[in-house]
């Protein structure tokens, strides 16, 4: 990637990043009640006492169902609101601000990455390494969730649930998102296309568990 390149990419993350930080406690609450049906079964097949890292946690809204399950949580944002969110309502749990493009955790010290919603705020050329880093973290048999919007192209989108300001999206097709994260060495266990958890008609879900 050349360094205007680069610029564009981080500037596109940070005004995505500024969105969230100004929709503040109002968009946890809004989102608090959308947690992932699939997230059960994914923690089932995860480890007792699993070393678990939660991608773009936001509020800790499903750390805290990692956690509850006896499992050793860390969960990485950028927005300090919804990191102090996060501490606050999950104690048992871990959270550090940190850029899912820079996770620097020890080779081979998870058991399960957990990055739901999160990828779509990167470019699409950014994603490859955060997937090889990903592989790099995880123990070998450790498992991967990633969760994306279904789609094609790339762009900055204003919604109801973000009241009308922008952020940025990359969407993917199913085929594309299960070559991406075979590309970077993991079998993929499960890939599905699945409803909205808001009941939005128009959008729809690209999920993929992977195992290294």
């Amino acid at each position: 990637m050349n360094e205007n390149n680069s610029e564009k990419s981080q500037d596109v993350y940070s005004r995505t990043a500024g969105t969230y930080s100004r929709l503040g406690e109002p968009y946890l609450e809004a989102i608090s009640k959308g947690s992932p049906p699939e997230l059960p079964d994914f923690i089932k097949l995860l480890p007792s006492h699993a070393d678990v890292l939660d991608v773009g946690t936001a509020g800790g809204r499903d750390a805290k169902v990692f956690a509850d399950a006896g499992m050793h949580v860390t969960g990485v944002d950028t927005v300090d609101v919804f990191l102090g969110k996060a501490r606050k309502d999950v104690p048992n749990a871990t959270f550090i601000k940190m850029d899912m493009r820079a996770l620097d955790f020890p080779e081979k010290s998870l058991d399960g990455i957990y990055a739901n919603a999160s990828l779509i705020h990167l470019k699409k050329d950014e994603v490859p390494p955060v997937l090889e880093n990903f592989y790099r973290m995880l123990r070998q048999g450790g498992k991967l969730h990633i969760r994306v919007k279904e789609g094609e192209g790339e762009q900055e989108i204003a919604e109801k649930l973000s009241q009308n300001e922008k952020r940025f999206f990359a969407f993917y097709t199913q085929i594309e998102l299960e070559q991406l994260i075979t590309a970077a060495r993991f079998k993929i266990l499960r890939s599905r296309i699945i409803p909205d958890d808001f009941g939005r008609s128009d959008l729809k879900w690209v999920s993929v568990w992977g195992e290294k």
